[in-house]
């Protein structure tokens, strides 16, 4: 029943030369003429009937145009009435010399009637042959033929809607030609329409150049142009009088018209108005038995033979079209020796001639290459090859940006249908076929292999990684074969989810892997002959050079065990259980595994071969072409959206060359059955023909030996190492702490980590940098309503020169590339702001630049605008934020992984506050400016030398800020990491000192990479390096108060550093030695300034200690969200991460008791002073009692003075006795002062 539908089953037939061709329904008439004039966007000009909607409307366009193959009245041709159409006729068609259709049609008013098809330079031929019987009067429907006159003329533009050429009919003029024996359909190009046509209005204005598209059509009787005229609308032609004695001597006429689209300029001579009669006779000549054909076979069996020489006819003649260098003009012979350099491969003539993403514009001409040769000149072939190499490996390396070699590329469907020639292709979902990696690959070997290696190679400036130029076609990533196969296979390598072993998916997302082959991934077998899928050993290459073996033996004896085993995981998908596929390349796909002899269900061969033997072989159209989709009953159909006419052109031109190539030698094999030889000693042979590439299904007929034998051939099991790692101390893991996460290239990198990101440092292009900079710090003052934002120097900017003159060393940005040995934090020398700018500047790239360290020990405003501008659009935010934080001395931290987001971002801020001592007069501006030009904002206090006090020098205390950053990615490949401090020591001594510190916390001798690298290491250097800032400086100015406010001398004999003993005995006597009312009052004068100054310092140490306490947390926050860490990261860096986190514990430690050394020396001091007061407050009663001991003495005699001075002058006698008297009194009073404290107890004593 179904070959039986086969043979009644009517489609169109193609056929063309040139760039002319020509659709032709199943009764005959011309559905469409379309030629490449070389004028306008599409440069393609179409002629057919007004019912058939415009080449924009795609979709509807192919559903008429299949209606009109199915239609008997309906087409471009003459009219004969009633006289020859019928519905239940239904002709046949053949093909001479493969090319040229033939249709007969069987009418029981006219026993024969044929039309016969031919085109050359451009013109179409339709011969009509009526053949009566002898003596038949010339019906009336012969006197004068009917001409189908209502035909436009198009633009073949499918891309744009709003081209007036294709919707005005007011332009379209219907005239008759010179000697009314032509009719010219005229469809005028005004001014108006010239731009939508793609065409330059200078051109048009000019006067030079095409004004009009034409259809001339001249009828032919006998070889002879016939009158043409109109009647009523309508056009007839009217046969000559020895056309018509012709008929009724031999009762056969012959009428054929010729139909050539074309352009007219404005003076156009008569004969481009006209089909010269001339090029009627290339017909006959060629159709003539005097023609020799050479038939090519390329099979036994007829129905293949015929299906792969009319593909490759139709590929030829309707396909290719050749692309004249210029428009074709007037009359064909002008221009009929143009030879066009290009050749355009287009879907064909149904499609509107679409390029489909699979074609490409290839040369014309095909020439061998020979050996290469340094006396010779380079081919012109490779010449061009070369030109077109460099712009496709710079397009392919910008999708490269991470180096890991996954190239996503997926077709635009809206922006598929804006183009003729070239198509438009834009980065969407995130979706890598393993397909078109591999075709990638094997591009690049085809380049090694012509010796063009130079042109996929980094030049000398895109080592040294300058920066490119917009004209030129620069790469940042190295490709060879090898490395890019290394990487793909790598990339597409995934666990089965059935059997657990290693395979390559077909198709891998973020989201999923697929294993299951799809429709397009038949060009995976197709390329099994350039050993992709094979593993490198010594084996395979030395059988490889063996052409006698069969290829396909060879290749699934030493094919990769994955790829081995994804083609035998196909049997478990249960879509290949049931052959029902709308797809025809999915029943191809299956032809192809049974043919390579791997199973996919229980079918057996001679099942799967008798399937697809029946949906191929009996469906084809009359051209031979093959379906591109089927419907529920497996019968064929025209797609069904225009969003799928690619993959539907595809499949007609690639099932051919799959039946051919794989299925050959089987189907010679049925053809000789049933010729009744049941050898396969023939079918094995060669066809007569060309030779052909070695087969790749020549197995036999034992399926089920083969496979076995093959199954047995391949190695088993695994190789054994050469070594074998000795499990030592070092290479003991926590698993605890591993993350393993595969896979990570599929995710999109971080937003703040755009490898794609150039900064635009030039001078033309700043000025809009500068002005984003300063909106968006507007909008953050705005959004916050603060002015804690920081002013970075943008205006200073604007004069870049005098900026890159500012003089200053301000810090280094150390990028570590990929490969890196780890020197570069060794060896970097330090960097002012035109160095920053130079090294900033420069396009990023995973070569060169996989981990980036920006180090600002002395930056100022404009390092920080440098670092705002070097950041990408969407991470500007943040860098502002980041920057204000560390000018405004925040203490903050923030640790955030996202794994959806790809996102790993670590931001901490400490500050504290140092000492300065200034000797000199003029110490606030020497302050200033080794201190006032930071990034952060400059905040301290003077404290002036005191008189009397313990040293002249002024003290300044400041406050401080480090801070770091680090933004990459979840999977820990890519970081940048701002570090920021303000420290005025030499950069090359503070370079010294971190490598100092690492060789001292990470150094291992056995170790190949230096553990900074790792960001997890660097982190925790870094934190190490904040903690001791905090600590030397807060102790500094601890040490500082307690030197000032307590003597410093020491009246013990004790080693330093003092032990808890020797510092209490030190501070006991300094207590004794203050112990006096006029130290007193000095110590509480200075610690009514102390005191504030240590609660400052604890309270800020506190703020510290408190960020310090959610950086230890933050691996136990994180929960789920872990960034990746592998069991080799455990390895390589687990001892060097346990020893500084164990630095870094004791040294948080050390601050957590150096903040509750302040606390007791704080609160400590009062009650010190306390003492102090009450031992004064005691010495004072003790005076008081002396003078009451020397009162009563001196009372006496006091009262004795009075009472001698109120008589006359004391005699000598007198004066003598109070002289003696007052010397007695004052000896008692000395010795009882002297004696006090004994008299007193031995007088003062209790009673009892």
């Amino acid at each position: 029943d179904s070959r039986e539908r086969a043979e009644e089953r009517q489609s169109y037939v193609s056929f063309g030369e040139d760039g002319t061709t020509v659709s032709i329904n199943s009764y005959g008439h011309i559905m469409q003429i379309s030629r490449f004039l070389g004028y306008g966007r599409s440069g393609f000009f179409c002629a057919d009937s007004e019912n058939i909607s415009e080449p924009y409307y795609v979709q509807s366009r192919m559903e008429e145009l299949m209606d009109l193959a199915q239609n008997p009245s309906e087409g471009i041709g003459l009219d004969f009435q009633d006289l020859v159409y019928s519905d239940k006729d239904k002709p046949s068609v053949e093909f001479i010399y493969d090319r040229w259709p033939r249709f007969e049609l069987p009418n029981a008013n006219i026993p024969k009637m044929s039309i016969q098809y031919f085109c050359n330079q451009g013109t179409v031929f339709q011969k009509y042959v009526l053949a009566f019987d002898k003596d038949t009067i010339l019906p009336e429907a012969l006197n004068r033929v009917r001409m189908d006159a209502k035909i436009l003329i198009r633009n073949l533009d499918f891309v744009w809607n709003d081209t007036k050429f294709n919707e005005s009919n007011q332009t379209v003029d219907r005239r008759s030609g010179p000697n009314h024996r032509s009719l010219i359909i005229l469809h005028r190009i005004t001014p108006g329409m010239v731009e939508q046509m793609g065409i330059e209005i200078s051109k048009y204005v000019q006067g030079a150049g095409p004004k009009a598209a034409a259809l001339i059509i001249t009828p032919f009787a006998g070889g002879v142009a016939q009158t043409v005229r109109d009647h009523e609308g309508d056009w007839y032609i009217e046969l000559s009088k020895e056309v018509k004695d012709n008929f009724i001597k031999s009762g056969r006429i012959d009428i054929s018209m010729g139909y050539r689209l074309q352009l007219l300029e404005e003076n156009q001579k008569w004969i481009n108005s006209t089909v010269p009669a001339a090029h009627l006779k290339h017909m006959s000549e060629l159709f003539s038995s005097n023609k020799s054909f050479r038939k090519i076979r390329f099979s036994q069996h007829k129905q293949l033979d015929f299906i792969i020489r009319r593909n490759l006819e139709h590929i030829l003649s309707v396909c290719c079209i050749p692309v004249p260098q210029s428009p074709i003009l007037g009359n064909p012979e002008d221009t009929k020796d143009s030879d066009p350099s290009e050749v355009a491969i287009t879907c064909g003539d149904i499609s509107a001639h679409r390029v489909g993403p699979r074609a490409k514009r290839n040369e014309a001409q095909i020439t061998p290459l020979e050996e290469p040769n340094e006396a010779q000149t380079p081919s012109p072939v490779l010449e061009d090859l070369k030109s077109m190499i460099r712009p496709w490996i710079s397009k392919l390396d910008k999708s490269n940006d991470r180096g890991n070699y996954a190239f996503v590329q997926k077709f635009d469907k809206d922006a598929s249908n804006h183009g003729f020639i070239e198509e438009r292709t834009v980065q969407t979902d995130m979706k890598f076929g393993l397909a078109d990696h591999v075709l990638i690959c094997l591009a690049i070997k085809c380049v090694e292999d012509l010796g063009l290696d130079d042109t996929i190679c980094l030049t000398h400036e895109e080592e040294l990684n300058r920066d490119e130029q917009e004209d030129e076609y620069f790469i940042l990533n190295q490709y060879s074969y090898k490395e890019v196969r290394r990487n793909v296979l790598k990339r597409f390598t995934a666990e089965g989810p059935l059997s657990k072993q290693r395979m390559l998916a077909t198709c891998r997302t973020p989201g999923e892997s697929r294993f299951l082959f799809h429709s397009k991934d038949t060009i995976l077998f197709h390329i099994m002959n350039a050993r992709f899928f094979q593993e490198n050993t010594e084996d395979s290459k030395r059988n490889g050079k063996d052409k006698r073996l069969r290829e396909s033996e060879e290749f699934w004896k030493y094919a990769d065990d994955r790829w081995k085993n994804t083609v035998d995981a196909q049997a478990y998908h249960d879509e290949y259980q049931d052959l029902l596929w709308e797809k025809p390349l999915f029943h191809a796909l299956i032809f192809i595994l049974w043919c390579q002899r791997r199973g996919v269900n229980k079918s057996s061969f001679e099942e799967i071969f008798r399937s697809i033997t029946k949906i191929f072989l009996e469906r084809i159209s009359w051209s031979g072409l093959l379906p591109g989709l089927l419907d529920e009953d497996q019968e064929p159909i025209p797609h069904r959206n225009e969003m799928d006419r690619d993959s539907y052109w595809h499949a007609t031109f690639e099932i051919p060359y799959i039946l051919w190539t794989y299925g050959r030698d089987n189907f010679d094999a049925q053809s000789s059955r049933k010729k009744g030889n049941q050898t396969t000693k023939d079918a094995s042979n060669n066809p007569p023909g060309p030779q052909q590439a070695p087969r790749t299904s020549n197995l036999g007929d034992n399926t089920a030996g083969n496979l076995i034998s093959l199954r047995e051939a391949t190695r088993t099991g695994q190789l054994s190492t050469k070594t074998v790692p000795f499990v030592n101390f070092n290479t003991l893991v926590d698993q605890k702490g591993i993350v393993e996460v595969a896979d990570d290239w599929l995710q999109s990198g971080p937003a703040a980590l755009d490898f794609s990101f150039k900064p635009r440092f030039e001078e033309s292009k700043i000025a809009e940098e500068l002005d984003s900079v300063q909106s968006l710090i507007k909008a953050e003052k705005g959004e916050f309503e603060s002015e804690r934002v920081i002013a970075l120097d943008i205006e200073s900017y604007r004069s870049r020169e005098d900026f890159l003159r500012t003089s200053g060393i301000k810090g280094a940005v150390i990028d570590i590339g990929k490969g890196s040995s780890g020197e570069e934090i060794f060896e970097r020398t330090q960097d002012t702001n035109g160095e920053i700018l130079k090294s900033l500047e420069k396009r990023r790239t995973v070569q060169t630049a996989k981990k980036r360290i920006i180090w600002l020990p002395n930056g100022d405003k404009g390092t920080a605008l440098l670092c705002c501008l070097a950041s990408p659009e969407l991470e500007r935010d943040k860098m502002l934020h980041f920057l204000s934080r560390h000018a405004f001395h925040d203490k903050y931290f923030f640790d955030g992984a996202t794994a959806a987001l790809n996102e790993w971002e670590t931001e901490l801020h400490l500050s504290f506050f140092r000492c300065f001592k200034y000797s000199c007069e003029e110490n606030t501006k020497l302050f200033l400016k080794d201190n006032g030009n930071g990034i952060s904002n400059t905040s301290f206090v003077k404290i002036g030398a005191r008189d009397g006090g313990l040293t002249t020098e002024s003290i300044f205390l400041s406050q401080a800020t480090m801070s770091f950053r680090f933004v990459g990615d979840f999977f820990d490949r890519f970081w940048t990491c701002h570090f920021l401090e303000h420290y005025r020591k030499e950069c090359r001594d503070r370079l010294s000192k971190l490598s100092h510190t690492i060789h001292k916390s990470t150094g291992d001798p056995g170790q190949k990479k230096n553990p900074w690298q790792q960001r997890k290491v660097l982190e925790l250097l870094l934190y190490n390096e904040m903690l001791e800032k905090i600590y030397d400086s807060t102790k500094e100015i601890l040490d500082w108060v307690k030197v000032n406010l307590l003597d410093a001398g020491s009246l013990v004999d004790a080693s330093f550093p003092l032990n808890p003993l020797a510092e209490a005995v030190r501070g006991g006597i300094q207590l004794l030695r203050q112990g006096t009312s006029e130290n007193y009052f000095h110590i509480i004068e200075n610690w009514r300034l102390f005191e504030q100054i240590l609660q400052a310092i604890e309270d800020d140490l506190s703020g510290n200690i408190e960020r310090m306490d959610q950086w230890s947390r933050r691996e136990e926050e994180r929960e789920s969200e872990r960034p990746r860490w592998t069991r080799k990261d455990e390895k390589r860096y687990r001892a060097a991460i346990i020893k500084i986190t164990v630095l870094n514990q004791r040294k948080a430690r050390d601050i957590v008791r150096l903040r509750a050394s302040i606390k007791a020396f704080r609160e400590s001091l009062p009650g010190r002073l306390e003492s102090i007061r009450n031992d004064i407050s005691f010495r004072g009663s003790e005076n008081i009692n002396l003078f009451t001991y020397v009162t009563v003495v001196f009372l006496p005699l006091g009262f004795a003075t009075g009472v001698f001075s109120m008589s006359g002058p004391p005699n000598r006698q007198t004066l003598e006795r109070m002289v003696v008297l007052a010397f007695i009194a004052i000896g008692l009073t000395i010795f009882a002062l002297a004696n006090a404290k004994t008299t007193g107890k031995a007088v003062v004593r209790p009673i009892i």
